[in-house]
């Protein structure tokens, strides 16, 4: 049996749909007139289960433009790990941890560009990786085989212009592992980055049933925001494969 990566993977559809949540298509009248159309396809709303080892798993929703990331911990509900809508939090992966999720995922089938692209979304590009994170958006895009050569290069302009973070950096923690730091950080791995706590307690201030809330934050029972450590031992079950 097929599974849904596969019926999407080669889909123009689901990639336009995909990609318009961190690029804008303004300029290219191609890509945006396609943006448009997509707007009641039923391709845009989907969710995409990605397996690792030790009972991980990657969870990518896709809505209306709009996705985010969850990560599945082996002994608790899934927690957000990125985010990619108008309150942007999709500095999730150093480069080195991008090309050992992409890498282990090609490893046990599909072709590599596909995940390649579809995480490369999820990488806090910084000066030291930002020409290598160029070279392989392009390579992903011209080896999907659904853009034309203006809609590549509107899509690497565009991202040579907004995607580099100047004022970002990693700083290691001997508890929580690696923490993204400074005024660019848009990444949910750093401690004074997005203050989950607060956003629930101002929500159910509102009226909002806590439940209702928690579900739609896609918080853990804890509601204690990212999980570090679990994310950590995550990147360690893939960096050891």
């Amino acid at each position: 049996m097929r599974s849904l990566w596969e019926d999407v993977v080669h889909s123009r559809a689901f990639w336009v749909s995909y990609i318009c949540a961190g690029v804008d298509f303004g300029g290219c009248p191609s890509l945006l007139a396609d943006e448009q159309s997509l707007v009641h396809e039923p391709i845009r709303s989907l969710t995409l289960r990605f397996t690792f080892p030790a009972h991980y798993h990657l969870l990518l929703t896709t809505s209306g433009g709009v996705h985010d990331l969850k990560l599945i911990h082996p002994l608790e509900r899934a927690f957000p790990v990125g985010r990619m809508d108008s309150h942007q939090m999709s500095d999730l992966f150093r480069w080195d941890e991008f090309q050992a999720v992409t890498r282990y995922l090609a490893s046990v089938g599909g072709p590599a560009w596909a995940y390649e692209l579809l995480l490369s979304f999820y990488i806090a590009v910084t000066r030291d990786c930002a020409e290598q994170h160029l070279a392989l958006l392009h390579r992903c895009l011209d080896a999907s085989s659904v853009f034309s050569r203006e809609e590549v290069e509107h899509i690497i302009a565009y991202t040579r212009r907004v995607a580099v973070r100047h004022d970002f950096r990693w700083r290691a923690d001997p508890e929580l592992g690696w923490v993204a730091e400074g005024k660019d950080s848009y990444c949910m791995r750093s401690v004074g980055g997005l203050d989950l706590e607060a956003l629930y307690a101002s929500m159910c201030a509102s009226g909002n049933d806590p439940a209702l809330v928690q579900a739609i934050l896609g918080l853990p029972d804890s509601r204690d925001g990212f999980n570090f450590a679990a994310f950590r031992d995550f990147l360690r079950v893939v960096e050891g494969t």
